[in-house]
């Protein structure tokens, strides 16, 4: 009994062992990976010291703060345009109705001031404010496209 006993603890390490060397494999596959990446930009960037892989990361790092403000700036860019631009939808539909109530009109006369401090006095301009919010919407993909872009290459 004594002689199986032993026989399971030595088939226990045997599998402990076994587990260990895949661990180590995989492990090391991962670090030639990461080394090979390193180096492949080491090669493409012309890099020849641990200065100028700090300064490149020093500038990465500044180029996506520069992106999360361009970001937020249009973003809150983007709420504040459709908000006007839903504003201004409701007026132009109000106005078309034959007899507006007096709560309709109440809110025509609102929007109109809201819609005329911001320059927007015809369908023409709320036509040009829906392209200008539609090139914001395609900066901020640019943008969150860039930061992507440089988080991967940190």
């Amino acid at each position: 009994m004594e002689f199986l006993a032993s026989f399971d603890i030595i088939k226990d390490c045997r599998a402990h062992l076994r587990r260990q060397r895949i661990s180590f494999i995989i492990f090391f596959i991962e670090n030639q990976v990461l080394l090979s990446t390193q180096l492949t930009i080491i090669n493409r960037d012309n890099l020849r010291s641990i200065g100028e892989v700090e300064g490149k990361i020093e500038h990465l790092r500044y180029e996506v703060e520069k992106e999360r403000q361009e970001l937020n700036t249009l973003t809150t860019q983007q709420d504040t345009l459709t908000g006007l631009a839903n504003q201004a939808e409701e007026y132009f539909a109000l106005l078309e109705k034959q007899q507006p109530t007096p709560a309709e009109e109440l809110r025509i006369k609102m929007y109109r001031t809201v819609l005329e401090n911001h320059n927007i006095r015809s369908r023409f301009d709320y036509d040009y404010l829906k392209n200008v919010i539609s090139e914001t919407v395609q900066k901020k993909r640019t943008a969150q496209r860039k930061i992507r872009a440089v988080q991967t290459a940190l």
